[in-house]
């Protein structure tokens, strides 16, 4: 993702606060973002993503032509769904009941999920360092499942077989890379994770999540 120069932030700012922004002549963010580029905002807004358009209108031939810059809400999709996946840090098989929610309270994904102690893996005592846990080529032999392609805010609501349930709300965005669930004794770890950081990756394993390209915040 790109950040938007102080130069065209102006742009951006009134076009989404006022509806549209004007100018003579040709404006700078059009200038610096392709086509189908997509502006992110704060994701935990009531809609974080928008695409921008732009008109421009000037009838005679040496007249000065009014550039019109306009943004429209939009929902994008990734190349393929977000994964959750269970890494079982006890010695015994356990089994967990996953049900993923949209913002609005409907279910987009539910499994059940068995999974052997994994033993490729260390224990992970905090999502958000930086500690080796693994090969991330070991993460196919784990449990895993879908949850959604759309972008988004989701919640997650996890049940294991010995009757414990735990909930967390989660971001689904342009950063996101997948989202680990720790079961170790009693303790239920889970989150989104930054896989590149956890693991050894190969430089293959860094093709984009999504379709489009992303500029944002505004400065």
């Amino acid at each position: 993702m790109s950040q938007i120069p102080n130069e065209a932030s102006l742009e951006v700012r009134v076009a989404l606060e006022e509806g549209s922004y004007e100018a003579e002549g040709d404006l700078l963010y059009p200038q610096i973002v392709s086509t189908d580029s997509i502006l992110w905002l704060d994701t935990m807004r009531s809609h974080p993503y928008y695409q921008h358009h732009v008109t421009k209108d000037g009838k005679a031939i040496f007249q000065t032509k009014t550039s019109r810059l306009t943004f429209e809400k939009v929902v994008p999709t990734r190349h393929s769904p977000a994964e959750l996946t269970v890494s079982n840090q006890t010695t015994e098989l356990i089994t967990a009941d996953i049900t993923i929610f949209d913002k609005g309270g409907e279910i987009v994904s539910q499994r059940t999920l068995s999974a052997d102690p994994a033993e490729d893996f260390n224990k992970a005592d905090d999502l958000n360092s930086e500690r080796y846990i693994g090969e991330h080529d070991a993460i196919t032999w784990l449990p895993t499942m879908e949850i959604a392609d759309k972008l988004g805010v989701y919640e997650v609501l996890v049940e294991t077989g010995d009757g414990r349930t735990k909930r967390d709300t989660f971001s689904l965005d342009p950063a996101f890379s997948r989202y680990w669930l720790q079961i170790a004794g009693d303790e239920i770890l889970m989150g989104s994770i930054n896989q590149y950081k956890f693991f050894k990756a190969s430089p293959t394993d860094r093709a984009p999540y999504c379709k489009a390209e992303w500029y944002g915040p505004i400065p």
